[in-house]
């Protein structure tokens, strides 16, 4: 007979494999489509550096 916290394990295995499933498939199809990880806490401050960093991309394409 099997000890009682191991008849437990199977299912939290089970539980366990497929949130981390569901977890890195999000990811994958995250990476898929936009090529780059979804950016998480995005404040002003780094739409203000991006709009920054594209204008002088842009600058840079047209004299470079």
């Amino acid at each position: 007979m099997l000890a009682p916290w191991l008849e437990a394990v199977v299912p939290l295995a089970l539980i366990t494999t497929f949130i981390v499933m569901q977890g890195g498939l999000q990811g994958a199809v995250q990476q898929a489509f936009y090529g780059k990880p979804k950016a998480t806490d995005v404040d002003e401050w780094d739409r203000l550096v991006k709009a920054r960093d594209e204008r002088l991309v842009e600058e840079w394409k047209r004299h470079g």
